[in-house]
């Protein structure tokens, strides 16, 4: 007699901890985000010392005050997707689909901000490999000269790295941080390689590390739709959802070498 494999029902597979998605803020905001976003940008700049002090102990009496425009950040979507394709004997396509999405959507908005944010940062040091003290340093003092506050990402190559270094420390969920507070993304979706696809010097060990300014993620819903080919005898389910993500004032890059 044939004996029929019994059907099990197995927990969740946990999210991992520390991606874009645990440490950014995200706003779930429905359809609306399929129009992207704008907004109104903070100063990217520090105060300078005021002329006409008296008894001015800077000596900037003479100097002239320097005025910003107002800025504003504007971020299209990107959409990301699961199919699924069987045949139409196979039930509950949509549960699979969406289930699916919302499992890997951290990994998949990675990708999208290595793409769109990441690729486009300026390269410090020339593009000379450092080792990870001195890129920890040159992006704590970079993201203090140039906003109010911002993150450090990396890929999960690199943060493998940086979890055994002194200097970098991880929370109770795992979340990694400098020293002085800033928060490590540790991005599955990003690259090792550096921005607009730049080769890593040391091949085995090497990899980028990037700062930004403050981030916001604008979260869409789930879209879902199903259809039937008859003439192949094949149904699909496709579950998918829109994002757009805004930066505040800079994007930075410097390349590691674990081995220096």
């Amino acid at each position: 007699m044939e004996v029929l494999n019994r059907e099990i029902q197995v927990t969740d597979t946990p999210a991992l901890p520390g991606g874009l998605l645990n440490i950014v803020p995200v706003q779930d905001i429905g359809a609306a985000v399929g129009r992207g976003i704008v907004w109104e940008s903070q100063l990217c700049a520090t105060p300078a010392a005021a002329p006409g002090v008296c008894d001015d102990a800077l000596a900037t009496a003479d100097a002239e005050k320097a005025f910003g425009a107002p800025a504003y950040g504007e971020a299209d979507p990107f959409g990301i997707y699961i199919g699924l394709e069987c045949s139409p004997a196979f039930k509950d396509y949509e549960r699979r689909a969406t289930e699916a999405l919302k499992f890997g959507e951290g990994h998949a908005v990675e990708r999208g901000v290595d793409s769109l944010i990441l690729s486009g940062a300026t390269v410090l040091n020339g593009g000379v490999a450092v080792s990870m003290t001195n890129a920890i340093a040159v992006l704590e003092a970079a993201i203090r000269d140039l906003s109010s506050g911002g993150l450090i990402h990396v890929s999960a190559f690199g943060a493998a790295y940086l979890a055994s270094k002194r200097g970098v420390d991880s929370d109770k969920d795992f979340i990694l941080h400098t020293a002085q507070g800033t928060p490590i993304v540790n991005g599955g979706g990003y690259s090792r390689t550096g921005p607009a696809g730049a080769a890593v010097t040391n091949i085995d060990e090497g990899f980028w590390m990037y700062a930004t300014g403050h981030m916001e993620i604008l979260r869409g819903s789930v879209e879902y739709s199903q259809g039937l080919d008859v003439s192949t005898n094949t149904e699909r389910g496709l579950a998918e959802k829109l994002f757009a993500v805004s930066n505040q004032c800079f994007t930075v890059a410097i390349q590691v070498d674990p081995s220096l």
